[in-house]
This record gives structure tokens, C-alpha cells and sequence, in this order.
């Protein structure tokens, strides 16, 4: 099942987003519908949880809440931007990817309750 064959990721569209709502009003399963949009069940099956509402599936819906999320997906990291400068100045300091990686240096760090810290995921994301 080679899902994308060239291997890029693209979102899902807006006529994805309805076949997937006229097949499951159809009761097809998530593998005929994954199958049919080359897609990979998990995805369809993640896209159907993320954008349901009031528990039923609404592309109009669906659509309107991806770009919502793609739109504020870089809203909330530095908010504070005060907020992490004495642990991004000490980040700086300790990180060394060939001998102390980021997990190690943020462990490092959080050992000083002074300090704020971001979560592991936001600093990777950093």
C-alpha cells in the first residue's frame, strides 16, 4: 500500500474533505475511504476525529477549523517573550548536539526551580 508515493505530505482538500462525508453517510469504512483518496487510514481516521463536530463530520466545518489551526499554529510561542530568556541564554550555553542533546540539556536545566521552562516539545520546535 504505498500511500503518496513520492513521499510529500499534502492536506487534505476540500473535495477529500467531502468524499470522506459522502461515504461515511454511505457507511463505508475508513480503509475504502483511505484507499480510494490514496491515503493512509490513519489519516483519514485523524482528520475525521480533529474536525468532528457535535459528532457528526461537516467538511464545511472541517475546512474551516484546518485553516483556523494552520493560521495559529506559530500564535502561541512567545506570547511572554521575557518568559524564557534566562533558559534560552542557558540553553545556548549548555547545548552541544555531539555531546549533550536536547533532552539532556533541558533535564539540565529544569534541575533549577528558578528557571521557567518550556515543555521538550516546544523547544524542539524552537
Amino acid at each position: 500500500m504505498n500511500y503518496n508515493k513520492n513521499n510529500k505530505y499534502k492536506h487534505i482538500n476540500e473535495v477529500e474533505r467531502s468524499y470522506i462525508k459522502f461515504e461515511l453517510n454511505r457507511n463505508k469504512s475508513i480503509r475504502s475511504i483511505a484507499k480510494k483518496l490514496d491515503r493512509s487510514p490513519s489519516t483519514i481516521m485523524r482528520e475525521i476525529k480533529r474536525n468532528t463536530s457535535l459528532g457528526t463530520y461537516d467538511p464545511i466545518v472541517a475546512n474551516i477549523k484546518a485553516k483556523k489551526r494552520h493560521r495559529h499554529k506559530y500564535y502561541f510561542r512567545f506570547l511572554l517573550p521575557n518568559k524564557f530568556d534566562k533558559f534560552t541564554e542557558l540553553f545556548k550555553n549548555k547545548y552541544d548536539k555531539k555531546y549533550y542533546g536536547v533532552k539532556a540539556t533541558l533535564h539540565e536545566i529544569k534541575k533549577d526551580p528558578n528557571i521557567n521552562c518550556p515543555s521538550l516539545r516546544t523547544v524542539y520546535n524552537w
